[in-house]
């Protein structure tokens, strides 16, 4: 993890994955150990496991999708906009000068 990123992965208070980071309210995702991006609802979900020999499953970190486009949840397919779009690129595209 990078500096920036704490060790330990926050859970709440009932054990569970949040959905949003404080202070900011941002959607948090999930990142398993095969590269894969899970919602928290997923993250949360019954098939979740920490067992470090299940890839697809086994969460190694939570972070926000700070910009660019959205990304999709590898199990149930949501999207997960960023906290603040796609950046210049998607603005130009979506407001041609």
């Amino acid at each position: 993890m990078s500096a920036t990123q704490p060790d330990v992965i926050q859970r709440d208070s009932f054990g569970k994955y949040p959905s949003v980071c404080w202070p900011g309210l941002y959607t948090l995702v999930y990142i398993t150990a095969d590269g894969g991006i899970l919602c928290a609802e997923c993250a949360n979900s019954d098939g979740q496991t920490d067992d470090p020999d299940d890839p697809q499953w086994h969460i190694v970190q939570q972070t926000v999708i700070w910009e660019g486009p959205s990304v999709y949840c590898d199990h149930c397919n949501v999207e997960i906009e960023s906290a603040y779009g796609g950046g210049w690129r998607s603005a130009l595209q979506n407001n041609p000068l």
